[in-house]
């Protein structure tokens, strides 16, 4: 949504550049500035070449922007990532495999963080699996799906690819 906002407006823009473009050879059209027409034609084009110079330029500088706050988001978020599934792991090791434990996973500053810089995705799946150790216990089915799809929701929001190979590693190594 917030890409086709950006493009309306660079539209909305580009066109409110061409309309001042041509209000601009509208005036210099007029033969009481006194310019020859080579003249006119000259400065109609240096104009339009600047309007679009500057156009582009501003896209790029917003783009170079964009990769920039991406790319200090990115290794954030991998750190989080890390912290949270390691916290998991040391819940699930402090637990007997054999007990029905239930617990109410309640991670603190994580979770905070998560709700701040996680993707929708990320932290749907997130309360998913809270609400699935809260219900049927850390080592119910229940859980180790969820878990699989927070995995999966992670790895996504870092910008690495889920292909079916890589859901059958995750679904083998959740299982052991």
């Amino acid at each position: 949504m917030r890409s086709f906002i950006q493009m309306l407006l660079a539209l909305l823009t580009l066109t409110v550049m061409i309309w001042v473009v041509w209000q601009g050879y509208l005036l210099l059209r007029q033969e009481q500035l006194g310019l020859e027409p080579a003249t006119r034609a000259a400065v109609v084009i240096f104009a339009a070449v600047a309007v679009i110079c500057a156009f582009i330029l501003s896209n790029a500088i917003s783009n170079h922007g964009d990769k920039i706050l991406k790319g200090k988001q990115f290794s954030h978020r991998v750190g989080l990532y890390e912290r949270c599934l390691e916290s998991w792991q040391e819940i699930v090791d402090d637990l007997e495999p054999e007990t029905d434990v239930r617990v109410k996973l309640n991670i603190g500053e994580l979770e905070a963080q998560m709700l701040l810089m996680a993707s929708a995705k990320v932290i749907k799946a997130f309360r998913e699996l809270q609400e699935a150790a809260a219900t049927d216990g850390v080592f119910a089915d229940s859980v180790t799906l969820a878990r699989e799809r927070l995995l999966l929701a992670m790895r996504e929001d870092i910008g690495q690819p889920a292909d079916y190979f890589v859901k059958k590693e995750i679904q083998h190594l959740s299982k052991q």
